[in-house]
């Protein structure tokens, strides 16, 4: 399931860049269309997988189109609509006594119960 929904996500991008750069109407994508889009995305789609993601590939145009339909003459483009900033500071290092002194390092260590390696707490590698 995940895996189709990524599979989507990555067609539907491809998908409206390859049709905002051609002159397809979104009436029915054929095969040949489906596989060029499938290409832009770097897929290999199999004909089952093809005849399968056709029908939905050409529900989503039909959503685009309607979308296309709404009159944005008036509306500002938006990046984010919170007004919130990127909120920085600079790292400080505290010592005891600071109020922002929290603990010692070397008592935090002591208190796990994984193995450590030069004062760090070794974790398996993600990759």
């Amino acid at each position: 399931m995940r895996q189709t929904v990524k599979l989507l996500s990555r067609v539907t991008f491809n998908l409206a860049k390859y049709l905002i750069s051609s002159t397809i109407t979104p009436v029915k994508l054929t095969d040949e269309e489906i596989r060029k889009i499938a290409l832009l995305a770097r897929l290999g789609l199999s004909d089952e997988e093809v005849k399968k993601f056709g029908p939905q590939m050409t529900h989503i145009l039909e959503y685009v189109e309607k979308l296309s339909e709404v009159k944005t003459d008036n509306v500002e483009p938006t990046a984010q609509v919170t007004g919130l900033t990127n909120v920085k500071r600079h790292d400080k290092v505290a010592k005891k006594g600071d109020p922002e002194y929290l603990c010692d390092p070397k008592e935090l260590l002591e208190c796990t119960t994984m193995p450590i390696e030069r004062d760090q707490i070794k974790v398996k590698s993600v990759f």
